[in-house]
C-alpha cells in the first residue's frame, strides 16, 4: 500500500511522525508535494496536486501530502479519491488528520491508516512496536495478552508493526519479511472483521509464524 493517513490530535505530533516517516523515505527534496491550507480545503487544490501527481521524480519515488485532509470539502474528498485509487507505482501518498471520522470510508479503505498512540487512552499507551524477532515464545504470549486485551488496542498495535516491518523493505526485501508483513495484515483483518478474540489472534500469529 503505498497511501497513508497519520492520525492525532496535536499538529505538532503529527508533523513531527510525517517528518520522520518521510526521512525513513528518503526521498529528495524537490520530490516532495505538501499543501497546507489554514481553512477548508476544496477541489482547486486537489487540481493542483493532481497535475503533478504524474510527474517523474528526480529520485526513485516521490511524495504527496495533503495536510489537514478532514477539512477537504466532500468535493474535494471524491476528486482526492480519484488520485487514491490508481496511485502511480513511485509515488507514496500521505494524509494526515486530527480524526478519520470526516473522512470518506472509500478514502479510509484504500490507505495505511497510522493512529499515533501518544492520543490514546493510558490503556492503549503500550502499543508501541515491539520488534517480533527479539522476543521468546513466553514474552510473545505476555505481549499477546497485553496487546489483546482490547480491540482498538490490538489494531492500532498490528497498524504500526505492520508500518515499520514494510519501511524495512527498503533496504531488507527477503521473502521472509513480505511473508510477516502478509500473516500481519490477515490477523488485522480477522481482528477487525470477526468476534474473535484478538488475543487468541495474535498468539496464533506469534507462536505458528513469528518463531
Amino acid at each position: 500500500m503505498h497511501s497513508f493517513i497519520i492520525i492525532s490530535k496535536e499538529a505538532q505530533t503529527r508533523n513531527t511522525y510525517l517528518v520522520s516517516f518521510l526521512n525513513q523515505q528518503k526521498l529528495q527534496t524537490f520530490d516532495i508535494v505538501s499543501i497546507e491550507e489554514e481553512g477548508a480545503i476544496g477541489i482547486e487544490c486537489i487540481r493542483a496536486v493532481q497535475k503533478s501527481l504524474f510527474l517523474k521524480p528526480l529520485g526513485e519515488k516521490k511524495a504527496i501530502v495533503i495536510k489537514n485532509a478532514d477539512n477537504a470539502t466532500l468535493q474535494a474528498q471524491n476528486a482526492l479519491l480519484k488520485m487514491l485509487e490508481e496511485p502511480p507505482i513511485n509515488t507514496i501518498i500521505i494524509l494526515t488528520a486530527t480524526k478519520k471520522d470526516l473522512l470518506l470510508q472509500t478514502i479510509l479503505s484504500r490507505c495505511q491508516i497510522i493512529t499515533l498512540s501518544q492520543d490514546k487512552d493510558k490503556e492503549y499507551k503500550d502499543t508501541s512496536v515491539t520488534d517480533i524477532f527479539s522476543l521468546s515464545i513466553p514474552e510473545k504470549l505476555i505481549l499477546a495478552e497485553k496487546v489483546g486485551k482490547q480491540r482498538d488496542a490490538a489494531l492500532l498495535w498490528l497498524e504500526n508493526t505492520i508500518i515499520a516491518y514494510h519501511m524495512q523493505l527498503h533496504s531488507n526485501s527477503s521473502k521472509d519479511l513480505l511473508t510477516v508483513i502478509t500473516a500481519l495484515q490477515q490477523s488485522y483483518t480477522t481482528i477487525q472483521t470477526t468476534n474473535v478474540s484478538p488475543r487468541l489472534v495474535l498468539e496464533h500469529l506469534f507462536l505458528s509464524l513469528l518463531k
